[in-house]
């Protein structure tokens, strides 16, 4: 869940709120057709966007018939649902650790410093819970009905107190590991739609010193010009298991 966790993408669809204005009718998450968005209507919204449910089921979140649920219609329920189909009150980037370059050699026939040997562990991630939140309840619920049965593998590779962390996709995170052996990162993410704009700030920590830990990912989320403006914080946990690491064997040619 790092960097790119599922975690944080699911915090981005469900607090990105949408800007004020006109609620078309039936009003986008509103399922059962009674005027109102219920917090079991959003959940299924959530699932419906992730492919976990048929369009069929919530057909107001997709009024222009196009057959998928727009980012801009599932923004729209989650408003719905925090602001009772009302108007509200109005109302850091990724850091990554950079290497300090060593100076030249005094002579040229100095010996250069050998570079540490890089330690890589494996791990299983599992068991998330929301931990606790300052979040509105309808927030924490949604967030509660997506942890269950999510897993992830991460490839951990340290070498002089840094850390880059494999997720998987492509993009590895920078991280630092302390004296203690904790592996430490952060990440900011934001997502606008209008004039409404949402800030989710990530920090993450976890012991490598274990065989099984328990990782804390702590979120502050803040947003500005959305129906319903939010300030608040949530912490999620999890399971942190050590696997054995890949050993891949090349074979010798033979000359």
């Amino acid at each position: 869940m790092i960097g790119s966790l599922r975690t944080r993408s699911l915090l981005v669809a469900v607090l990105t709120l949408a800007p004020v204005g006109a609620v078309a009718q039936p009003r986008p998450g509103g399922c059962d057709g009674d005027g109102a968005v219920s917090v079991s209507e959003l959940i299924l919204a959530v699932n419906i966007a992730l492919g976990g449910a048929p369009l069929t089921a919530c057909t107001s979140l997709d009024p222009g018939g196009t057959g998928r649920v727009a980012v801009a219609q599932l923004i729209a329920a989650v408003g719905n649902a925090l602001c009772a189909c009302q108007a509200c009150p109005t109302p850091p980037p990724t850091r990554t650790r950079t290497a300090t370059p060593t100076p030249p050699p005094a002579t040229p026939t100095a010996t250069p410093t050998p570079t540490a040997t890089p330690v890589v562990s494996r791990w299983t991630e599992d068991k998330y819970r929301l931990a606790r939140s300052t979040c509105p309840r309808q927030v924490n619920d949604a967030v509660r009905a997506e942890l269950p049965g999510l897993t992830a593998t991460y490839v951990v590779t340290e070498r002089d107190g840094t850390a880059q962390i494999d997720v998987g996709d492509g993009t590895p995170v920078v991280g630092s590991v302390d004296a203690d052996g904790v592996l430490h990162a952060s990440g900011s993410e934001t997502q606008t739609e209008g004039s409404c704009r949402v800030v989710i700030d990530m920090t993450f920590a976890v012991s490598l010193r274990t065989a099984q830990s328990t990782a804390t990912y702590d979120y502050a989320v803040s947003s500005s010009g959305c129906p319903n403006n939010l300030q608040c914080a949530l912490a999620i946990t999890a399971r942190w298991q050590r696997a054995p690491v890949a050993v891949v064997s090349i074979p010798t040619r033979v000359l």
